[in-house]
């Protein structure tokens, strides 16, 4: 009896010897087997993965790794200015919203603008013809036309061509060449800036050390019922007024302006209005996209940045 007490026993131990090894095997191969990246990842199934056959190593594990995706989430919402989920939802509702009545509006001036591109290639065509026409009507008999339009065909088709389309759109007075060239250029601009979404952003206002910072943003954001949140180097009130701890850009501050593509609008105020940016200010996310740069340029006092929607 005591022999298989002992033997008994001794099954036991080994058992839970062997089971201890093999939980903490499990939970090497979890840690072994996690993904690497610092940015955020997927929660884990773990109703699923004990269904699959995953052992109490695997789902401690992955117990730990919710929780930790769950603080990387939120900090991640703090970050970005978010406070939780449903902020974050509302935000990507409303920037979808915009999105969509941006591209209402760009597709309307591009319409707009294709029309008026066609109308100055007709005009265009139908101006070159006029010395043929001058000379059809300079011809004294009806034999003489006749050759003269034989000799002239090309240019007669082409400004034959041209009247159809102008008496098709209802024009009856051909515009100046010039206004519409100009009209073009106007709906061009318009084009770019519905495409970008310039919007004032945020004015950023330098005070000498936090303690001042702090009492002129909750200062603000009592008066106008706008609440107060404080960052590393500055204290927003709302999102219209930012209140920087130190003395930074700008000899007044800065004026933040948003738009849809900062890539873009670097490249369309560099290359065609001559802007030039300060490279030293740039910020860029984890993937090196531009999220933020100031101009090098002062307009009024105030230093002036762009900001990725």
């Amino acid at each position: 009896m005591k022999k298989y007490l002992f033997s008994s026993d001794l099954c036991g131990i080994r058992r839970r010897k062997s089971l201890r090894i093999k939980d903490r095997l499990q939970r090497n191969k979890a840690a072994i087997n996690a993904p690497k990246q610092d940015s955020v990842q997927r929660m884990v199934d773990r109703e699923a993965k004990r269904a699959e056959g995953k052992g109490i190593g695997y789902d401690r594990w992955a117990a730990v790794h919710n929780l930790k995706q769950m603080a990387a989430t939120m900090s991640i919402y703090g970050e970005s200015g978010f406070s939780s989920p449903e902020e974050l939802e509302a935000a990507l509702a409303a920037a979808s919203a915009g999105l969509h009545e941006t591209t209402g509006k760009l597709k309307a001036v591009e319409s707009t603008l294709r029309e008026k591109k066609d109308l100055q290639k007709q005009l265009l065509a139908y101006i070159k013809t006029k010395p043929a026409r001058d000379g059809l009507r300079a011809q004294k008999t009806e034999k003489a036309r006749r050759a003269y339009r034989e000799q002239h065909e090309s240019e007669f088709i082409i400004s034959e061509s041209a009247a159809r389309y102008f008496k098709a759109q209802g024009i009856s007075k051909l515009p100046a060449s010039k206004a519409l060239q100009a009209e073009i250029e106007q709906l061009t601009r318009e084009a770019v800036q519905t495409m970008l979404g310039f919007e004032l952003a945020h004015v950023g206002v330098n005070a000498e050390n936090e303690e001042e910072a702090l009492k002129a943003a909750n200062r603000f954001a009592f008066l106008f019922g706008m609440p107060a949140k404080a960052g590393s180097s500055s204290v927003f009130a709302g999102t219209a007024l930012e209140v920087m701890k130190s003395p930074y850009l700008g000899k007044n501050g800065h004026i933040a302006v948003r738009t849809n593509y900062i890539d873009r609008a670097v490249n369309y105020l560099s290359s065609v209005l001559g802007v030039e940016f300060n490279e030293d200010s740039a910020k860029r996310d984890a993937k090196g996209a531009l999220k933020a740069i100031y101009l090098k340029e002062e307009i009024g006092g105030f230093a002036v940045h762009l900001v990725q929607k």
